[in-house]
């Protein structure tokens, strides 16, 4: 069976890139996609990047190993962002992987990861653009280069409900809704079942795994931005939210800078 899982990391920040994440996954049975069935490391990203660099350790290694799993095994960040097709100016720290686990410690995943892709959408982007409507219409457009799978999965978008109109565009007549919930809204469309759900990443194994690879993009540019701004440490020192105290202060920093589209503020 192959499942397709998607999901996005900062959504919520003033700073920092957008990442949309997909992963195409062939699994036994639909049992299998429930993360709760599994007792490897794979995990809802937000369980896994805390703010210390023992959790960036295991973020990393876990998000390497989704990669290697893949057939994508970058040996520096410059690789990580052509393998994936990554924009040639996305800011990264340009050196070796890993930066926070040893090789050692990444471990093999026996999951069959039939594809990756991924996209990360700049600050001035965003400001000209309905940030949820952008990411779930990038979900959409990249799953069509992984098709066919009979299963898609999202995590649902600033809580919105309704998807339909996202499905029709890309599908036209080839799309039936199922149901639409608070906690799930289902369709079927381009030969295959979709579901968007609240919490997918803690649900649904493969979108926890795009969760993951994710963060780990997001994280490597958050801390190429901090180290910009004459902040070093071995994490970032920001994380870019509006809830940290020091999200002003990068902000401030990096605006003494010549502005480029990844490091300016957001404005919605």
């Amino acid at each position: 069976m192959r499942v397709a899982g998607f999901d996005e990391n900062g959504l919520g920040p003033r700073l920092g890139p957008l990442v949309v994440t997909g992963v195409l996954l062939e699994v036994p049975s639909e049992s299998a996609l429930l993360l709760s069935n599994h007792a490897g490391p794979v995990d809802d990203s937000k369980r896994i990047f805390r703010r210390d660099p023992g959790s960036y350790a295991r973020g990393e290694a876990i998000a390497l190993a989704i990669l290697r799993s893949a057939g994508i095994e970058p040996k520096d960040t410059d690789e990580l962002r052509e393998s994936l097709g990554l924009p040639e100016d996305l800011p990264m720290p340009g050196r070796g992987l890993p930066v926070w686990c040893s090789c050692g410690n990444i471990p093999r995943l026996e999951y069959r990861i039939l594809g990756i892709r991924t996209r990360a959408i700049s600050p001035a982007a965003l400001n000209e653009l309905n940030k949820f409507n952008r990411t779930v219409s990038c979900m959409i457009e990249m799953s069509l280069s992984l098709m066919p799978f009979e299963l898609c999965l999202l995590g649902k978008v600033g809580g919105r409900k309704f998807y339909g109109p996202f499905l029709w565009s890309a599908f036209g007549e080839d799309f039936t809704t199922i149901g639409e919930e608070p906690q799930e809204s289902r369709y079927e469309a381009g030969g295959a079942k979709w579901r968007f759900a609240v919490d997918a990443d803690a649900i649904y194994l493969p979108v926890a795994m795009a969760s993951v690879v994710g963060k780990y993009i997001r994280e490597l540019v958050m801390l190429e931005l901090n180290a910009r701004a004459g902040f070093s440490s071995p994490i970032p020192y920001c994380s870019g939210y509006p809830g940290d105290p020091r999200t002003q202060e990068l902000a401030r920093a990096l605006s003494d800078q010549h502005p480029d589209p990844w490091s300016i503020q957001r404005e919605r």
